[in-house]
């Protein structure tokens, strides 16, 4: 797929500005997907494709999960690196295309 929006320097550009304005709408889909998905455990492993600014990562963190979070965006994985509690064990993987990440 192509176009302006499968391009990983448009989200960088727009991180602050996607914090602001989408993540609060993306935070509230974010619950309601952990909630559906049924009770996250403590140590459960949730791995969050195209975390963008961290909605579900951080949600699914506070409840305990242990979460991977990845994005194709620089920007976006910086700035969700930044966001993560202080004293949590990070493990954010660089930016890659979504069909080329690396085996874990």
């Amino acid at each position: 797929m192509t176009g302006p929006l499968n391009q990983p320097d448009i989200w960088t550009d727009a991180v602050a500005s996607y914090e602001a304005f989408a993540e609060p709408l993306t935070r509230q889909f974010a619950r309601i997907a952990l909630n559906m998905a049924g009770c996250v455990q403590r140590g459960e492993r949730i791995l969050d494709v195209a975390a963008g600014t961290g909605a579900l990562t951080l949600e699914a963190a506070a409840d305990g999960a242990r979460v991977l979070g990845t994005d194709f965006s620089a920007g976006m994985v910086q700035r969700l690196s930044a966001r993560c509690a202080k004293g949590a064990r990070q493990r954010l993987l660089a930016p890659y295309p979504f069909d080329g990440l690396p085996a874990a």
